[in-house]
């Protein structure tokens, strides 16, 4: 009987998420895509992946890095009859980093980072996450402009890093 309350509850998803910041006055700019796939368990737990590729431009410097960012999302409250969620995912990340005219290193992070879900339908979800609090590191090769140095992050609810998405749930 639990096996399949289980499965009927459960769903697979797969959209992703976009984000974009420009900051004219250090001619600065950050693009980030990100493809995602995953299943929700139950009401509460969802687990996925994420495949994401970060540009940034910097006074004449680009940086590329490619990661993969599995994560456990748990869903902790909901408004409107299950209409808007709110979930956070706990996550880790490795990649590559490189730059040009710089050798590729390894980046990583582990953190939560806070999200909303508006469900339109039964199959379609507009999505946002807004900041991150964990901590991210690179390799010594990686740690030239735009890199994740070794530190502690706490953008949580920060502006400057929200991600608008959709999910298609089946």
């Amino acid at each position: 009987m639990a096996v399949a309350s289980l499965t009927a509850s459960a769903q697979f998803y797969f959209g992703g998420q976009v984000g974009f910041s420009r900051n004219a006055t250090h001619n600065e700019t950050t693009v980030v895509i990100a493809p995602e796939v995953g299943y929700s368990f139950n009401e509460k737990w969802t687990f996925g992946g994420i495949l994401e590729y970060d540009y940034g431009y910097a006074s004449g410097y680009d940086v590329n890095v490619f990661e993969i960012l599995p994560y456990a999302r748990y869903k902790f409250a909901h408004l409107a009859d299950n209409k808007v969620q709110f979930f956070c995912d706990g996550r880790v990340g490795f990649g590559v980093q490189k730059g040009k005219g710089q050798d590729a290193g390894f980046v990583y992070e582990i953190g939560l980072r806070p999200g909303v879900a508006f469900n339109v339908n039964s199959h379609w979800s507009l999505v946002a996450h807004l900041g991150q609090l964990g901590w991210e590191g690179a390799t010594d090769k990686a740690t030239g402009l735009y890199a994740k140095s070794n530190q502690f992050t706490w953008n949580i609810f920060n502006w400057n890093d929200i991600r608008l998405g959709f999910y298609y749930s089946f």
